[in-house]
């Protein structure tokens, strides 16, 4: 869990961005790894069961779970594999590197999913509600 509640709502605003760049981008540690974006996506599959990051708890994109001040990120192992899912929870946390590719091609597909649920009547609504009822913070 990452507490976000003491980041302004300008940068607030990139936490998505921020989650669909977590486990799509290269890495570099500066000592040892240093993996493209390719390599990374294919060793982080390879070796992990599942893994997500979302705004909340149970998030989905764009829409944030219970908790929203925190981004949740998560992997999934067998219990023997616990270290190696604590490695790669620090590298792809700590030591991902964006670059200015990738984060076009993924705020591309964000742009896409927004005119897609903006043609959505149910996510409209949803949306809808949502600002009537919550704080926009």
């Amino acid at each position: 869990m990452i507490d976000t509640s003491k980041l302004s709502k300008e940068l607030r605003c990139h936490l998505q961005l921020f989650i669909n760049l977590l486990f799509e981008s290269p890495i570099n540690d500066n000592k040892s790894v240093n993996l493209t974006r390719k390599e990374a996506v294919f060793e982080i599959a390879n070796e992990l069961l599942e893994f997500d990051a979302s705004i909340g708890i149970n998030g989905s994109e764009f829409e944030p779970g219970i908790y929203p001040q925190y981004v949740s990120v998560f992997t999934k192992t067998p219990a023997k594999d616990y270290a190696l899912a604590i490695k790669w929870l620090k590298l792809v946390a700590f030591h991902s590197v964006f670059d200015r590719e990738q984060i076009q091609i993924t705020v591309a597909n964000l742009l896409k999913e927004i005119k897609r649920r903006k043609q959505q009547p149910h996510d409209v609504l949803l949306s809808l509600a949502k600002d009537l009822n919550y704080d926009p913070g």
